[in-house]
């Protein structure tokens, strides 16, 4: 296993030369204030389209600070209903337009870390609110609640990934992200998805014991290997929000043994990305209502999309 990490680890430092701050499986980025403060506008944004929506009769401050908008408005946004149980924002008819604003600047984001080389980036993107302790109780009980430990992998994600996450508001001391390295026993036999993270468990049972100590901050980017282990803490009252997407990497190392055919069709190339909400716009024909089917455990995004050229 200590080759493995190493080798995995080697890739990341390979792909990301300037890591302000790098650990097994894991690196850590300073994010260009101008970059930060427009993804930050553009999640609110989104936000304030699903809200203003809604309630038409209703007013919606969309001049107040990013951490202010989601304190008063907290309860609006916990009972919205395109938010899943694992706090994904799904896009919706009526909110294409703010989507696609987020996308274009995720752009920006891509050419920052300078990913067209590298891999190809999952669309749409995870913007994803944890509600700390206001949750439902239920959420723990999910097959797949990030509460658990896991990796992407038991997701469905590939082996030959990292996740991207850009913390964007919140509480990340007690809302936040903890993370381990995986355990001798997780290579081979669980590299590959799991129907409930705790079938996990002789991996996991004994993580809490050796954490890194590091809390994700607003202002870093930070990335994952696939192979890295993490949960969401629940702890605090507030909203916290955080931008996340796979990069299907181009390099391959030994222990890509992985791959989730169901998921091919998620990602996009630099050269597509690079249209995103300009010339081409990300659809969906599902309007912003109260969700009618199950609470699925799907090992894909949590639905489906198109997008359409319009240059």
């Amino acid at each position: 296993m200590k080759k493995i990490i190493s080798e995995r680890t080697d890739r990341i430092n390979r792909i990301f030369p300037s890591l302000l701050k790098r650990k097994d499986l894991y690196g850590e980025i300073a994010a260009p204030k101008s970059l930060l403060c427009n993804l930050q506008s553009s999640c609110k944004i989104v936000l304030y389209d699903c809200l203003s929506t809604l309630h038409k009769n209703k007013v919606f401050n969309l001049d107040l600070p990013i951490e202010k908008f989601f304190k008063t408005y907290k309860s609006d946004i916990i009972k919205l209903p395109n938010i899943t149980p694992n706090g994904l924002v799904l896009p919706k008819l009526e909110i294409l337009n703010s989507v696609n604003l987020l996308n274009k600047n995720i752009f920006r984001l891509i050419e920052f870390l300078n990913l067209k080389a590298h891999g190809d980036v999952a669309c749409p993107v995870n913007l994803r609110l944890n509600f700390g302790v206001n949750k439902n109780k239920e959420f723990n009980e999910r097959p797949k609640s990030s509460t658990h430990w896991h990796t992407d992998i038991w997701a469905g994600q590939n082996a030959n990934e990292l996740m991207i996450h850009v913390p964007i508001f919140g509480d990340f001391r007690e809302n936040g992200i903890v993370m381990s390295k995986p355990t001798e026993n997780f290579y081979p036999d669980y590299v590959k998805t799991l129907n409930s993270f705790k079938d996990g468990s002789d991996v996991t049972k004994d993580m809490d014991k050796d954490t890194y100590k590091t809390r994700l901050k607003i202002g870093h980017i930070y990335i994952f290997d696939s192979f890295l282990f993490h949960k969401t803490i629940a702890r605090g009252s507030e909203i916290r929000g955080i931008i996340s997407f796979p990069v299907k990497l181009k390099e391959k190392v030994p222990s890509d043994i992985y791959h989730n055919e169901l998921r091919s069709g998620e990602y996009q190339s630099y050269e597509k990305w690079e249209k995103m909400g300009k010339e081409t716009l990300l659809v969906s024909s599902k309007r912003l209502e109260n969700y009618q089917g199950q609470d699925d455990n799907r090992n894909t995004y949590a639905d489906k999309f198109e997008s359409v050229s319009i240059a």
